[in-house]
């Protein structure tokens, strides 16, 4: 990619010449990434209704990324001045191994499934210029999950589930590269980023009925995360130097930080009956949310805590094979 950057900033109340800013600038980035993975997994039958399996999962991820930006020079007329902040040449590699076993029982009108893994990730980053410095980092973890599934002959049905997962910070979310495509708003990564540690449990709860074609649903859903990579604001009060760029008074510097405290729940319900007037069947369905996410604005700890309801309805036909409408309402 390339990209051309021509910005003019006026900061006021100053007296000094300083008071305008004016950025001209070309930058040429390239990147490309794959990832390999693979599943070997032994399921063995164990005992009436029971069902063993083990499992080994690799995965290897590599990422490269290379940014290269010029000023204006006037004497030449042409950008051929190096920034060195604004450039980087950074190699990410990402290598998980997940090894573990699951047992799966079946009883009747009930499945029960609990599985334990260990995974070791190993995280290695390179950067080679403007300077070099390296990143290696080792998580080992224990994800574990389970599941019961319930399935009636009366229409009635139930599954519980929670699973535990990780989440590796990206390469743009690594690179110690300053973003300046907003002066006002400047951005860069942080090398020293921890992968995410994700819980996750949901619950669904169902009946239908058939002879009356009517049918009720009820979800949740709720999941935390450990290690969040968040953002940390610092809003300039005073000219400020950071990462070799002069922050004026009122600008901003952002990075991504790991925080803990990150979670969310929702739900949502839906009634469904028949209108045998329209021949069509109506559905009413209702839904309520609530997220708290934790970042941090100069040092301190800005808490964002975010509730929502939705609802709406939905009209569909079940008149014949040659003629079908769907009508429908949400907010």
């Amino acid at each position: 990619g390339e990209s051309s950057l021509k910005s003019t900033n006026r900061y006021f109340g100053r007296l000094t010449a300083d008071s305008l800013q004016i950025t001209d600038q070309q930058t040429e980035s390239r990147g490309n990434g794959y990832t390999v993975s693979s599943t070997i997994s032994l399921t063995e039958n164990v005992g009436r209704g029971g069902q063993l399996q083990l499992n080994y999962v690799p995965s290897y991820t590599k990422n490269y990324s290379e940014r290269n930006t010029y000023n204006y020079n006037q004497a030449t007329s042409e950008y051929s001045s190096p920034d060195l902040r604004l450039s980087n040449e950074f190699d990410n590699t990402y290598m998980t191994n997940r090894f573990g076993g699951s047992y799966r029982l079946r009883i009747k009108k009930t499945m029960v499934t609990a599985e334990l893994n260990y995974q070791n990730a190993q995280l290695v980053g390179k950067q080679t210029y403007p300077t070099e410095f390296e990143v290696n980092r080792s998580f080992n973890n224990f994800l574990p999950s389970a599941m019961l599934m319930y399935r009636g002959s009366d229409g009635q049905s139930l599954r519980i589930n929670y699973r535990t997962s990780t989440n590796a910070p990206s390469i743009s979310q690594l690179q110690n590269v300053v973003d300046n495509s907003n002066p006002l708003l400047l951005r860069t990564g942080n090398p020293d980023l921890k992968q995410e540690y994700n819980h996750n449990m949901s619950l669904r709860y169902g009946i239908t009925k058939a002879k009356t074609a009517r049918s009720f649903f009820i979800n949740f859903n709720g999941s935390f995360t450990q290690n969040n990579i968040s953002n940390t604001t610092f809003i300039a009060t005073r000219d400020t130097v950071v990462a070799g760029f002069t922050l004026r008074t009122g600008s901003q510097f952002t990075q991504p930080v790991n925080v803990n405290g990150n979670w969310n729940v929702r739900s949502f319900i839906t009634y469904g009956m028949p209108l045998t007037s329209l021949k069509s069947n109506l559905n009413f369905n209702i839904g309520t949310g609530y997220t708290r996410t934790i970042g941090l604005i100069n040092l301190a700890e800005n808490i964002a805590n975010t509730q929502s309801i939705t609802g709406g309805l939905v009209l569909s036909s079940n008149i014949s094979e040659q003629l079908d409408f769907t009508f429908s309402v949400a907010g």
